[in-house]
């Protein structure tokens, strides 16, 4: 879906906007050569040159077709849209922020932008955002294929080079997600930009385009936290080379839930229902939109959620049959117990090796 066309005036203005965006958040993110410290000597050097060489691929690559320059121009001002959305703390209800993410972590792991949720007892849930205007859905399948190879672990991208308040990460298993509008919702989003003033950006809410986000969000979310608890549930928590599955597993289930919980709760809001209602209101606005990305990134969430529902509900059933002839069956897993034994394996040794901003 194309760009509505403006009038002369009014598309000086919308691309003059465009650019701003683009520009700022492309200045915000952080230079691979700023990184430093013992976590960063031993690969910094082979880092910036596999950054080198993949830009050059993809320079070469690039054969500036007028659409395949709008694609990445919508792409880059999603971007920046959620950026700011973060920046200014319009996605969810509760307290957040965001982050650029550095080039490195853009081209290899997928990270476009990083939002944050504070979490004042343990380290913060630090999201890692794929943006997307593709509304081709081969283009859509192929980005949720990709995300697939980052890590082992369900839902969950690696952040390499990532800064929060001066402070520098590398977070191993981070949840990944991806966000997407077709380029007229971008181009609405962007309209509501005030660049009067470039050096403090303001920006009004486009409802239309956070509702879409966070229904993205509750879908991908959900999907994972199963996908996640199946493989709690059946043993099937093993890393390469690493001895904490386990814990990386537990963990990465309940900062789904915890993104679950946080967009369910958004939306709720957003639409002025209630628990029960919620369901419905997501459908009703999910069969008005005309928006394929949107449409798109749901479809495949939910087709990747269903499989992960019936083997849960497969294991339930087993466990009532257990139940019903005497037996013990295996205690049920709870966002509760994942969070304390999260938080108690958390000080072992294995779950230290890696740095994490502090809240």
């Amino acid at each position: 879906m194309e760009r509505k066309p403006l009038s002369q005036e009014r598309l000086v203005n919308i691309e003059q906007k465009y650019d701003t965006i683009i520009q700022k958040y492309a200045e915000a993110r952080p230079n691979i050569r700023s990184f430093f410290g013992p976590m960063y000597d031993r690969d910094l050097d082979r880092d910036t040159d596999r950054l080198s060489y993949k830009q050059i691929a993809i320079a070469a690559r690039y054969d500036r077709r007028p659409e395949q320059e709008d694609e990445e121009k919508d792409d880059k001002a999603l971007e920046g849209v959620i950026y700011y959305m973060g920046q200014h703390g319009q996605l969810f209800n509760t307290p957040h922020y965001a982050e650029a993410s550095c080039d490195f972590d853009d081209l290899f792991n997928g990270a476009d932008v990083c939002l944050g949720l504070p979490n004042p007892s343990h380290h913060d849930i630090v999201l890692s955002i794929d943006a997307c205007s593709a509304t081709d859905r081969r283009a859509v399948a192929e980005k949720f294929a990709k995300s697939d190879s980052y890590t082992t672990v369900p839902g969950c991208s690696y952040l390499k080079y990532y800064r929060h308040d001066r402070r520098q990460a590398r977070i191993p298993f981070t949840p990944h997600y991806i966000l997407g509008a077709n380029p007229a919702e971008i181009q609405r989003a962007v309209a509501g930009f005030d660049i009067s003033n470039p050096s403090s950006i303001s920006n009004e809410v486009d409802e239309d385009l956070r509702r879409k986000l966070l229904i993205e969000l509750a879908y991908q979310s959900s999907c994972y936290r199963m996908t996640c608890e199946n493989a709690i549930a059946e043993g099937q928590t093993q890393l390469p080379n690493r001895n904490d599955g386990p814990v990386r597993f537990q963990e990465a289930m309940a900062a789904h839930e915890k993104v679950l919980h946080e967009s369910l709760a958004a939306l709720r809001q957003s639409f002025g229902v209630e628990r029960d209602d919620l369901t419905k209101a997501i459908g009703k606005f999910f069969d008005r939109s005309d928006d394929p990305t949107f449409r798109e990134i749901v479809t495949q969430s939910r087709a990747r959620l269903v499989p992960q529902g019936q083997k849960r509900r497969a294991r339930r059933a087993q466990r009532s049959a257990a139940i019903s002839r005497g037996t013990q069956p295996t205690p049920p897993i709870t966002y509760k117990e994942n969070t304390a034994q999260t938080d108690t394996e958390q000080q072992t040794p294995a779950a230290q090796t890696d740095s994490h901003p502090a809240a």
